[in-house]
């Protein structure tokens, strides 16, 4: 298992487990999020303001079929916009580069 395969997935998982657990000291919710940062390769963040819309946006999805597909989707594939699109097929194109001549989209992939 070679977590940096599954960027996505785990930065999804860091976010998401945001909350203290019940009894857990200070020291060891800090060991945990220490820990669960190392597999989310934070530091190859090319678009920092993307990345926290894209995963705030994910961890507000409570669609599990569209979370599965997500995260199969490279780290340096999937934006803001490319999550959003995966939700809206009505809008969806039959290619991305409709997608990215879309005035409702980002252009940036």
């Amino acid at each position: 298992f070679d977590p940096t395969q599954y960027i996505v997935r785990e930065r999804f998982k860091f976010w998401s487990d945001m909350k203290r657990r019940p009894g857990e000291s200070i020291l060891k919710l800090v060991m945990r999020i220490r820990q669960d940062a190392v597999t989310c390769d934070f530091v190859s963040i090319k678009d920092p303001l993307d990345e926290a819309m894209r995963t705030r946006f994910m961890c507000s999805v409570n669609n599990e079929a569209v979370l599965k597909v997500l995260f199969k989707v490279k780290d340096s594939e999937l934006t803001f916009a490319k999550a959003q699109w995966w939700l809206k097929p009505k809008m969806r194109p039959r290619s991305p580069k409709k997608l990215c001549t879309d005035h409702r989209v980002s252009r940036r992939w």
